[in-house]
């Protein structure tokens, strides 16, 4: 039985699935390659491995897409937080303490962004 892992809480065991599947769709294309051609025994066996490697190299295009959105979209966050931390601090009515809070919250996010960026290289090491 294959083993699901999670991708940014996303199930990984469809790329089996798919892989499979896409064999299938895979061997219907080299059916129709001549039965004359050399070619065609090796793909009809290769097929369903090449359809999985395939999943498989999707599944971590994905998970590379998923990681750069989500980049940009913090990075965008903190620009927007950093933008409205500026007006609150040139705003002559803004208490001490709305600027302190605002602070902090910009501050965290920044300290967010830092932590995702450690969480990353720490599982690529294995740490």
């Amino acid at each position: 039985m294959a083993k699901a892992t999670s991708i940014n809480g996303k199930s990984t065991v469809g790329a089996g699935v798919a892989g499979a599947s896409g064999g299938t769709g895979l061997l219907a294309l080299v059916n129709s390659v001549p039965d004359a051609s050399h070619w065609k025994p090796l793909l009809m066996f290769a097929s369903p491995t090449i359809a999985v490697v395939i999943s498989g190299l999707w599944v971590f295009a994905m998970k590379r897409l998923d990681n750069w959105v989500a980049e940009r979209s913090l990075d965008s966050e903190l620009k927007k937080a950093e933008s409205a931390l500026r007006a609150i601090e040139l705003d002559q009515q803004s208490s001490d303490r709305v600027r302190k809070e605002a602070r902090a919250k910009v501050e965290a996010l920044r300290m967010l962004k830092l932590t995702l960026h450690s969480n990353r290289a720490q599982a690529i090491v294995g740490a």
